[in-house]
């Protein structure tokens, strides 16, 4: 198998988790941090994300949060990775940290996101990758992650993403069906001078 670059997208293979392509009922209204779960977030990351390759899934994750949204999106997909595999279950996320000179801070975990989801989804490679994220100290069971922003807050943004892209689809789609009924009463006319064309055509050959 060949090695993912930036714009490639990862092969997947059946997954052991259940992890539902509906989104829950919890990321339409009214959200709050009791209410929410990681399976919340893994559904809206699906959802708005998914189906991008790697770059620009990382742009588009950007383009909708800031900075003190990803390390709790990516601390609650790693949680699941925990439940799900006993090995990660004392696993520390590697911290990120702003170097001068260097990737900017929100590109980095924009990318550890991006791994941590494929890897939920069986990809190829992935695991090779999401060693890249782990530290190699461990976690402290009675220590919670780092956490910037509010679960809710994170999950009202990208579930507005999702509201206003479903929003560009249907007007998009509105302007292609447009676009096609122009082209159809313009072609009315000529397909009709050609039809009598070749009527008068047929009418000289058999006289």
């Amino acid at each position: 198998m060949s090695d993912i670059g930036e714009n490639d997208s990862f092969v997947t293979e059946h997954n052991e988790i259940d992890l539902s392509n509906d989104m829950i009922d919890n990321t339409q209204n009214g959200i709050t941090d009791s209410q929410f779960n990681d399976q919340d977030m893994f559904n809206l990351i699906k959802s708005s994300f998914g189906q991008l390759d790697r770059k620009t899934f990382k742009h588009d994750l950007l383009k909708h949060t800031d900075t003190d949204d990803l390390r709790p999106i990516r601390n609650s997909l790693f949680d699941l990775i925990r439940n799900r595999e006993q090995i990660y279950s004392d696993t520390k996320l590697v911290e990120r940290t702003q170097r001068d000179n260097g990737q900017p801070l929100g590109e980095k975990l924009a990318d550890d996101i991006y791994v941590i989801y494929q890897y939920l989804e069986g990809a190829n490679n992935a695991s090779e990758l999401l060693r890249q994220c782990m530290s190699k100290s461990k976690r402290t069971a009675t220590i919670s992650d780092e956490t910037d922003s509010k679960m809710s807050d994170i999950l009202n943004k990208l579930s507005n993403k999702t509201n206003s892209t479903n929003n560009e689809n249907t007007i998009v789609l509105s302007m292609l069906m447009e676009i096609k009924q122009m082209i159809n009463d313009n072609m009315k006319p000529m397909n009709d001078k050609m039809t009598n064309s070749q009527k008068t055509l047929k009418m000289k050959q058999k006289c």
